[in-house]
This record gives structure tokens, sequence and C-alpha cells, in this order.
């Protein structure tokens, strides 16, 4: 598992690996790829990777990042609606084109 901090992911330092972290199979999972890295600030992915790829709790999160838990839920929630909107305007936007 690879550790980053929030100031390492702003200067850019870990991008790929962020994308690449994960071995990806099908064209939802490259589109959720895409999506991920296009749509959401850097706070919003740093968090979701805290959350989903490392595990950690909100409370957790809350506390390596030295903020209120409340924020890192509304970051969270935030992203999410973020992530739904933009995959289904990609999908429209796919099946428009074919």
């Amino acid at each position: 598992m690879v550790r980053i901090t929030y100031s390492e992911l702003a200067e850019g330092k870990y991008q790929s690996s962020i994308v690449d972290s994960r071995p990806l199979y099908g064209s939802y999972a490259k589109l959720l790829r895409e999506v991920l890295s296009d749509n959401l600030t850097k706070k919003q992915k740093y968090y979701i990777i805290l959350y989903y790829r490392d595990n950690l709790t909100v409370q957790q999160i809350a506390q390596q990042c030295g903020v209120n838990k409340s924020t890192v839920s509304r970051t969270l929630k935030r992203a999410r609606e973020r992530l739904a909107k933009a995959i289904k305007c990609e999908l429209v936007r796919r099946a428009n084109t074919k």
C-alpha cells in the first residue's frame, strides 16, 4: 500500500501511481479511472483514496489530515456526487457518439 500525503498529491508527484495503483478491468473501470482523474479536486481525490483504497475510516482521515470528521464526510459526499454526475454525463456522451 502506497502512503502519500496531501502535499505530495497536490504537487502531482504520485499522479501516475494513483491512477495505476490497482489493476482495472473492463470499460466501466476505465471510465471510472478517467472520471477520477478529471473531475475531482485534489482534496476529494485524496480523501477518496484514503477511504476506499486504504480503508481508513472518516475519523482516521480526519485525524491524519487535522480536520473535523464532518469536513471529511462532507468532502466524500460531494466527491461521490461529482463522480456520479460525471459518469452519467460521459455515458450519455458515449451513447450519443455510437
